[in-house]
């Protein structure tokens, strides 16, 4: 099973995080995932920012990256993979 991590920062023209829009983009892909609301830093400087966690076996990490920087006008989305053991009790 692979852990992905997505980072998605604020709106670079509002301050805001587009978390209805980035959530909204997220449910097309998965039907489960945790948010956490974070503060990131870009360019040295701090933004609100969230940090979306998948565990999935599929290959549609990068597309679904691709597909939140182009909507929500990033200059970049961060994403990471992990492999992980998973456990469902």
């Amino acid at each position: 099973m692979l852990k992905a991590t997505y980072y998605v920062g604020a709106n670079n023209t509002t301050g805001e995080v587009e978390k209805k829009k980035a959530l909204s983009i997220f449910n097309k892909y998965y039907e489960g995932y945790t948010v956490d609301e974070v503060v990131g830093y870009w360019q040295g400087k701090p933004e609100k920012s969230i940090a979306i966690t998948i565990l999935s076996n599929d290959d549609r990490f990068k597309k679904l990256a691709k597909e939140l920087k182009l909507e929500l006008k990033q200059d970049c989305i961060l994403y990471t993979l992990e492999i992980v053991d998973e456990y469902f009790i």
